[in-house]
């Protein structure tokens, strides 16, 4: 009886990678203010830690009686979270009107299917 060789059967990280971003694409493209192209990623596409801070302000985004800056520090702690490049993001956002923010995270939460969370 043959062998069967145990190598082609072995996932590694980039594979799985590889392929979850070839079903759920790589995100939002943004050009963030350094000139870098800044993706926010899917949901499934998210790490564990990224997960966490999704989820733990949705609440706040979603609750029309927070306070605006609690809802915008929010929104800000997402798109970093979310973004491949968080420190491009984080520099961006320092420098971003309120309104752009605001447009920026619906246009996200609305390709990444959130339903009634926006700001």
């Amino acid at each position: 009886m043959a062998q069967s060789n145990n190598s082609d059967n072995i996932l590694s990280f980039d594979s799985l990678v590889d392929a979850a971003t070839d079903s759920h694409g790589h995100g939002l493209p943004f050009t963030a203010k350094n000139g870098h192209l800044v993706h926010l990623r899917p949901i499934p596409m998210l790490d564990k830690a990224a997960m966490k801070v999704v989820q733990s302000v949705q609440s706040v985004i979603s609750d029309d009686n927070t306070d605006a800056v609690a809802q915008l520090d929010a929104i800000d702690n997402v798109l970093i979270a979310v973004a491949d490049d968080a420190d491009s993001m984080r520099d961006s956002l320092e420098n971003m009107p309120i309104d752009a923010r605001t447009v920026l995270f619906e246009q996200w939460a609305e390709d990444v299917d959130l339903g009634e969370t926006s700001a």
